[in-house]
């Protein structure tokens, strides 16, 4: 957590060639905090140092909602007993926590998932594809010297190279580059239509589980996090537009033909510009817990320090 708390504040920021990045300068603060972490006079909510929110007993006194279906289905008795050992920790550490917790709409949620083909079917997202286009494309445009130009030239990139670069294929860059990005198109309108829907979607839902029993913002009964197992929450946050962090959790004995045990992440997810948060709650749990082994293949580096 300690390195990713370092990175984030290298990377975090208003970027004028990222529009969604405008929401730096919103003013509002983290925590109503203020924030002025880059010294130009400006509350913002993006920080120049999250190592300050690294917090050893941050999970003393917090809230944290657990949702099961579908995010624990199909779990052997193994990936079971991870999540249930984590909760068990997380209430060790002194927090509160809900479990089962569940989002009130996910059915709708689970409804309308990612698109991955062309065309694309109706009931599921462009989101994904459409901006890997519009924005690998738009970005590309601005550096010339760059030995690809489009998302065209990427995937005849790949095809070219295939032993290295295919090794899990490309279908969903395939499909992309199908829709018509420009303005006014029919994939366009159908892009923004589904970029509201997921918001309206996903921020529903999250943020009635987020403002706890009362369904209040702001009250007593809120949760600080919830907690998915692995990866299978990032999808929802991520469309609201909300942050996750992941941190190791434990791991699953090997199973055949795998030699090895295989690592098992948790995930943290919060409110907008909740990353304050969950980088305390995260840090504590990694503490608590110590579930992280370096890979061999990663040998630690001369220095630990760092320059900024």
């Amino acid at each position: 957590m300690t390195d990713a708390a370092i990175l984030l504040g290298t990377i975090a920021g208003f970027d004028p060639d990222d529009p969604a990045t405008a929401a730096c300068l919103d003013g509002h603060g983290d925590e109503g905090e203020h924030n002025d972490d880059d010294d130009d006079g400006r509350d913002d909510d993006c920080h120049r140092d999250y190592t300050k929110f690294l917090k050893r007993d941050a999970l003393g006194g917090a809230r944290i909602a657990v949702p099961r279906v579908p995010y624990w289905n199909g779990f052997s008795a193994d990936q079971q007993q991870i999540m249930l050992n984590a909760i068990e920790a997380l209430r060790h550490e002194g927090a509160f926590v809900a479990d089962p917790y569940e989002i009130p709409n996910q059915a709708d949620i689970s409804g309308f998932g990612i698109c991955t083909s062309f065309p694309a079917p109706a009931n599921c997202s462009t989101v994904l594809m459409y901006g890997q286009k519009h924005d690998l494309n738009n970005y590309l445009a601005d550096r010339p010297d760059a030995p690809v130009h489009t998302l065209g030239d990427i995937i005849a990139f790949n095809n070219a190279h295939a032993a290295v670069a295919l090794k899990y294929g490309q279908a969903i860059f395939l499909a992309a580059d199908q829709l018509d990005t420009s303005a006014g198109s029919a994939d366009t309108q159908r892009y923004l239509a589904d970029r509201a829907k997921d918001l309206a979607l996903t921020r529903t839902g999250l943020d009635a589980v987020f403002n706890g029993p009362d369904g209040i913002e702001g009250t007593d009964d809120d949760f600080d996090a919830i907690l998915f197992p692995q990866n299978r929450g990032a999808a929802a946050p991520a469309k609201a537009g909300y942050p996750s962090i992941v941190v190791p959790g434990g791991f699953v004995p090997p199973v055949a033909p795998v030699a090895n045990p295989t690592p098992f992440g948790v995930t943290f997810s919060g409110r907008r510009f909740s990353e304050p948060t969950l980088i305390a709650l995260a840090y504590a749990f990694e503490q608590a817990t110590k579930h992280r082994q370096a890979p061999a293949s990663a040998p630690p580096l001369p220095t630990d320090s760092v320059q900024r």
